[in-house]
């Protein structure tokens, strides 16, 4: 069964080809099909897309009926056309069905933003699992999205930002998390990472039809921040 802490799990083997998609690059493409702008995972119930002049990297991406990760790079780096997007970064979308009895709770955004600022939280979001290495510069709310800006110096791999964008919503009885990430050479704004993300789950939600807490997406409400420590309930998303 795929898990999707993929966060991690994928990266080590994509850093050499993904810091290529940093600069200019050449097309990808070559003999393969070009790459798409859409995809679906957790078994096809999913629909997964960035803002303009992202494409999906498929051979990064995985899929299975409990979940799925997509990365997503330069179309014309991907051989998916010439179009390029405003802002030079790598996406990764995260996607977990919340079953079992845990599974079963999503946290508000508003409890979120508090399980942010603990030391649980902070070793939840860290790339290592190590609270001290992360620095959780900015916390928002968006609508139903929380949305967090962090700089992580754990386990940092050269040619990546030590900042990232973070964004957690509920999409169809779904757990996603979409993340920005910065390359080193080329810096980003607070802002732009902010908006990028923006655009990211804004997309993602609408092409998915999302309504929050409607009959055909039960959320049961998690009442306190202690609640959001228990074990499996976001940690096998971002591990």
């Amino acid at each position: 069964m795929f898990t999707p802490t993929s966060d991690k799990r994928f990266r080590a083997g994509l850093i050499g080809g993904l810091l290529f998609l940093a600069g200019c690059g050449v097309q990808l493409g070559g003999a393969e099909p070009p790459a798409p702008a859409v995809t679906r995972v957790a078994g096809g119930q999913i629909q997964v897309a960035g803002p303009r002049g992202y494409c999906v990297d498929r051979s990064a991406t995985r899929n299975s009926a409990q979940g799925g990760f997509v990365v997503m790079a330069r179309c014309d780096a991907l051989g998916g056309g010439a179009a390029r997007p405003q802002l030079p970064a790598l996406l990764t979308v995260s996607v977990a069905r919340r079953d079992g009895a845990a599974g079963q709770d999503l946290p508000q955004p508003a409890l979120m933003e508090a399980f942010a600022d603990t030391s649980e939280g902070r070793a939840i979001f860290s790339r290592n699992g190590d609270p001290k290495s992360i620095k959780i510069t900015e916390t928002r709310i968006k609508d139903d999205v929380f949305l967090m800006q962090a700089r992580d110096l754990g386990a940092n791999k050269t040619g990546f930002s030590p900042e990232y964008w973070r964004a957690i919503f509920n999409v169809r009885g779904f757990l996603v998390s979409a993340r920005v990430n910065a390359f080193s050479s080329q810096p980003i704004s607070k802002d732009r990472g902010f908006e990028t993300l923006n655009a990211l789950a804004a997309r993602i939600k609408a092409d998915n039809a999302v309504s929050v807490g409607t009959a055909s997406d039960p959320v049961s409400k998690v009442e306190t921040v202690k609640d959001v420590q228990r074990p499996g309930l976001l940690a096998r998303i971002f591990r």
